[in-house]
């Protein structure tokens, strides 16, 4: 009772909260707190070794059945005439309590294409699939309903900055699983980011991400984060701030070496939401680990 009793007042939510017109669901990937491990949002960066990335957002205490897990996976091949190709597999799965969940893959495509010794245009296209599915349950059948999705980047890059917008679920696809068509609505990313080196082995990293999407009356709604970092060696320590959600605290190892040039890298985060967004605390964190594989591709 308590489980259909929890499908049903999350339909509800979705009008209450003004992202469901008469019919329509405008819906969007999750906002993931630390943006720079969100491979959703299509923005390349330089390359490095071929590397594995594991990542979850999810909830501790009465929202534990709300999490989203991704992972990432990109080969960077040798550099020839001035740039290099990497490729790369993207899977997504996004749990919205015991019934409801999305599924997205992506394979992924990137071009770094050198435009003088410092400076690297690099271009990213990211296409696959979306599926939104509902568990069989006492008030509807099990349903899976998918349709196309793909997102484009456009960036530039040196060796201690980055630049670039994307355009994220440009083919505008629909699913109708229930009554409601869910609109899977583009929308626009913009990133940068700049690191500061100040002594041997300690720097900052300072990233910056707007995202722009249009809700159902048309009008533009955005989510600004500003994130910094302080490393030294391995350690880091930073804080990314959400004008609208509240603030992400987190503590991260870098670059651990495990083998010849592999390494590891983790990063921990805890969520601590402002009054205006969040009536109670979430209890949400994140956690991102990643392995560089050895074979680093030539410069």
């Amino acid at each position: 009772m308590t489980k259909k009793l929890a499908l049903l007042l999350f339909i509800g939510l979705l009008n209450l909260t003004g992202l469901v017109s008469q019919n329509d669901v405008i819906e969007a990937p999750v906002y993931i707190g630390l943006f720079y491990h969100d491979p959703i949002i299509g923005i390349p960066n330089k390359p490095s070794n071929n590397y594995l990335k594991l990542a979850t957002r999810r909830n501790v205490g009465i929202f534990k059945n709300i999490s989203t897990t991704w992972l990432d996976f990109e080969i960077n091949s040798n550099l020839k005439k001035g740039g290099n190709n990497t490729f790369g597999v993207i899977l997504y799965d996004d749990k919205e309590g015991d019934f409801i969940k999305r599924n997205r893959f992506y394979l992924k495509y990137i071009r770094h294409q050198k435009i003088n010794q410092k400076l690297t245009l690099a271009s990213q296209v990211t296409f696959g699939g979306y599926i939104f599915s509902i568990k069989s349950n006492n008030i509807t059948g099990s349903i899976g309903e998918p349709a196309i999705d793909g997102n484009v980047g456009l960036g530039m890059y040196t060796k201690l900055s980055t630049i670039g917008i994307s355009v994220n679920q440009f083919p505008n696809s629909t699913v109708q699983p229930v009554n409601q068509t869910i609109l899977l609505k583009r929308h626009f990313n913009v990133y940068a980011s700049q690191r500061f080196n100040l002594l041997d082995s300690l720097y900052i990293i300072s990233r910056g991400n707007i995202y722009l999407i249009k809700n159902s009356e048309n009008e533009f709604k955005n989510f600004v984060s500003i994130s910094a970092s302080i490393n030294y060696k391995i350690l880091g320590a930073g804080i990314t701030y959400n004008h609208i959600t509240g603030n992400y605290f987190s503590l991260s190892i870098n670059k651990l070496k495990t083998k010849g040039t592999a390494s590891i890298n983790v990063e921990l985060a805890y969520f601590a939401p402002n009054n205006k967004s969040f009536a109670k605390n979430t209890n949400t964190i994140e956690l991102a680990l990643g392995y560089n594989f050895a074979n680093k591709f030539n410069k």
